[in-house]
């Protein structure tokens, strides 16, 4: 089972917005799925590309979490950088602003309920990195 979601997108020298929608199943129970759309901004300037190439996130741990759940994270300069954790559904439940440009975040998930969620990385508003967190009780 992977911890991380990655997904690309060539727009092939064309510049502009694509929605991609992503749909995840069980596979036991194909009734139970969520989606969420993502939207491909490809653009002249290498600011997106420079983003991608200066930062790091770990995976959560210890995943599944119980109370609390750690993630280590760097990068550079002086960004508006937050990690936001989403519910299946995509609604965010926990934002939290990241002061430092690197360290190690302990977050509190005693107030969520069990399941699946998943965190991302957000540098100037633009999702940087995803990745799968468990919650269970």
């Amino acid at each position: 089972m992977t911890s991380e979601f990655v997904g690309d997108h060539n727009p092939n020298g064309e510049t502009g917005v694509t929605k991609v929608e992503y749909t995840f199943y069980d596979m036991n129970n194909t009734d139970d799925k969520v989606s969420f759309i993502v939207n491909y901004d490809a653009t002249e300037t290498n600011d997106i590309k420079d983003m991608l190439m200066d930062y790091s996130i770990s995976n959560a741990y210890p995943n599944p979490a119980n109370t609390y759940v750690s993630i280590n994270y760097d990068f550079k300069g002086n960004r508006n950088a937050k990690i936001a954790i989403y519910n299946l559904l995509g609604t965010a439940v926990k934002e939290i602003e990241l002061t430092e440009s690197f360290g190690t975040l302990k977050v509190n998930t005693s107030d969520l309920i069990e399941g699946i969620y998943f965190y991302s990385l957000l540098i100037n508003n633009e999702s940087i990195s995803t990745h799968k967190l468990i919650i269970k009780h």
